[in-house]
């Protein structure tokens, strides 16, 4: 639901927990459209369901706890 997700994100973005939608895979952007050799299935969904969460080598427990904490308190 796009609208779920464009929620999800103000309301972590207001906690000062960036999250962003997926990147659209190279197929699906402006330059490479006419590029792709065969059809992925599910790459529409992906795009329109998915986000990114913090991540890194570098993040700690307590912040990935701080991320689940508000994820579970959105839902």
């Amino acid at each position: 639901n796009p609208k779920l997700l464009k929620q999800l994100i103000d309301f972590m973005q207001n906690k000062k927990i960036e999250i962003r939608p997926v990147w659209h895979p190279n197929h699906m952007q402006k330059p490479y459209i006419k590029c792709q050799r065969y059809k992925i299935e599910k790459s529409e969904e992906i795009v329109r369901e998915t986000i990114c969460l913090p991540s890194g080598a570098k993040i700690k427990s307590n912040q990935i706890k701080h991320v689940v904490e508000k994820l579970e308190s959105f839902f």
